[in-house]
């Protein structure tokens, strides 16, 4: 969710980068990216993390959505994990052909026999949304594709997007995006 100032109109909007821009762009931010720690672990070595090279326009109404909806998301998430019943009911098909899937539910399994010996625990979760557009002018409506309970660990690298899409920006209009629109880094 990188544009968060942007109203439902943003259907207008379309950047278009000649194959000039798009260079210039990848030159400016793999410099950035390599400078700020924007990078990710390959087995051929560190490379630039996947990123797009603007931000994608998502309507600040529905940036707020979704916003509000992450703890609620949170509390059901939370309380699922802790329903052996219903976890065991419904995974336990899939571990049956899923070997991922069948260690998870034997780690959750044992951990339960065992008993839990920690008196806190912390859940990072991750949700991903796409915009729904019906077609027929109604606003746009966000629609969660994932809860993430695993793999969260680009969720360091969200910021970085964030300022990388603002330095190129700043350095290099891309109309009719505006940095300004760009959420401010958390400190």
């Amino acid at each position: 969710l990188t544009m968060s100032s942007v109203s439902d109109d943003y259907r207008k909007i379309a950047v278009t980068l000649s194959k000039d821009q798009a260079a210039h762009y990848k030159e400016l931010g793999s410099a950035w990216a390599a400078a700020n720690g924007f990078v990710v672990m390959r087995p051929s070595g560190l490379q630039v993390a996947p990123c797009s090279l603007t931000p994608s326009p998502f309507p600040s109404r529905v940036y707020s959505q979704c916003r509000d909806l992450v703890p609620d998301f949170g509390r059901l998430v939370w309380a699922v994990s802790r329903d052996p019943d219903f976890i065991n009911k419904h995974l336990a098909p899939v571990a049956e052909s899923d070997e991922f899937q069948r260690r998870l539910l034997g780690i959750y399994n044992s951990v339960r026999e065992e008993g839990v010996r920690q008196a806190v625990s912390l859940a990072v979760l991750r949700s991903d949304y796409m915009l729904h557009d019906a077609g027929d002018g109604a606003p746009l409506e966000p629609r969660q594709v994932e809860i993430n309970t695993i793999a969260s660990s680009f969720a360091a690298l969200s910021e970085k997007a964030t300022a990388l899409h603002s330095f190129l920006l700043s350095r290099s209009p891309a109309p009719p995006l505006d940095p300004k629109n760009c959420p401010p880094e958390r400190r």
